[in-house]
């Protein structure tokens, strides 16, 4: 299970469904989350909580045992393509430039995605 930016953000600010989000992940087991995904749930809740919407991040991701994969070079052309995918059928999902770096992560790894839109 691959996490995306709005799940992580969703858990660290206990909205709506954050619960199911965290029982999904631990039944999901081997927990993956791009570095692109924390930064972009990072600036969210900067944005709407100030430097204190951060606390708590590095206990998350440890409780959950997430595991943050980098993302590389390899990754660029994956991430284009969703975003390409994504333009032409909506129904994948928005064409939002962290949700398709969170596809190619997991498009990678062989892991589904799991976001607090779906």
């Amino acid at each position: 299970m691959t996490l995306d930016a709005t799940a992580l953000a969703a858990v660290l600010r206990r909205a709506d469904g954050w619960e199911q989000l965290v029982a999904t992940a631990h039944e999901a087991g081997a927990t993956r989350i791009s570095a692109t995904a924390i930064a972009e749930a990072g600036m969210v809740l900067v944005a709407k909580d100030g430097v204190t919407g951060l606390l708590g991040m590095h206990e998350v991701l440890t409780q959950l045992q997430a595991t943050v994969v980098p993302f590389t070079e390899s990754d660029w052309f994956h991430a284009v393509q969703a975003y390409h995918d994504r333009l032409k059928s909506p129904a994948l999902g928005p064409a939002r430039f962290g949700a398709c770096l969170t596809a190619a992560i997991a498009a990678r790894t062989g892991a589904a995605v799991l976001s607090a839109r779906s």
